[in-house]
């Protein structure tokens, strides 16, 4: 659902979840994030709230990027709309958020420097979410021990198997719905070229 109750109801949640304060939130222009009813809840919750310059799609880069690793290499490009696909679908995020972030290390850009036309990129060890958080300072020692308890009741090879499952389940429950939606990207008209260089000088 895309309603603006809809859409607090689920920032409210995933504020529970965070190891950390939400300081700010920078959204798109969609009128279910920017609404009388976000601005109300994040001052009532002591959030800022920018958002995006309207038709500027870098302003939200780091954010986008995340449609690809979390959303279509997931659930692909289908549009879920009914009761069933939303219960697997749901199950499947409560799956993939304990696997990404307790199990799969990301690499972190430390450094970009440009060499004789090229660019040399230096990365950070590779960690997991989990690790990242529980070495850093910003986050209390209480909220470190519930997210250790977390971790070592977890079995990676579990979760995996768990979301191979949930994947194909919701792949039968939507066999029939075409991949992707709305009209084919336009191109243009096809350009041809005459094998007749000079088609005058032919004639004469």
């Amino acid at each position: 659902m895309r309603s603006q109750q809809a859409t607090k109801e689920g920032l409210s949640q995933m504020q529970s979840r965070f190891p950390f304060r939400i300081r700010e939130l920078h959204p798109d222009n969609d009128s279910a994030l920017v609404n009388d009813l976000l601005w109300d809840w994040t001052q009532q919750e002591r959030i800022r709230l920018s958002r995006s310059r309207p038709y500027k799609k870098n302003d939200n880069a780091w954010v986008e990027q995340k449609n690809w690793t979390h959303v279509r290499k997931v659930v692909r490009y289908r549009r879920f709309d009914t009761t069933s696909e939303l219960r697997v679908v749901n199950e499947i995020y409560g799956v993939l958020r304990l696997y990404k972030n307790f199990c799969l290390p990301t690499l972190r850009l430390k450094s970009k420097i440009r060499e004789q036309g090229r660019i040399k990129r230096v990365y950070d060890k590779p960690c997991t979410p989990y690790q990242r958080v529980m070495g850093s300072r910003q986050v209390d020692r209480k909220t470190k021990l519930k997210l250790r308890s977390t971790y070592e009741a977890l079995n990676p090879a579990a979760l995996y198997r768990r979301l191979t499952e949930l994947r194909e389940q919701l792949e039968a429950i939507s066999a029939g719905k075409s991949e992707g939606y709305g009209k084919p990207s336009y191109h243009g008209p096809a350009i041809r070229i005459s094998k007749r260089r000079n088609p005058v000088a032919a004639i004469a």
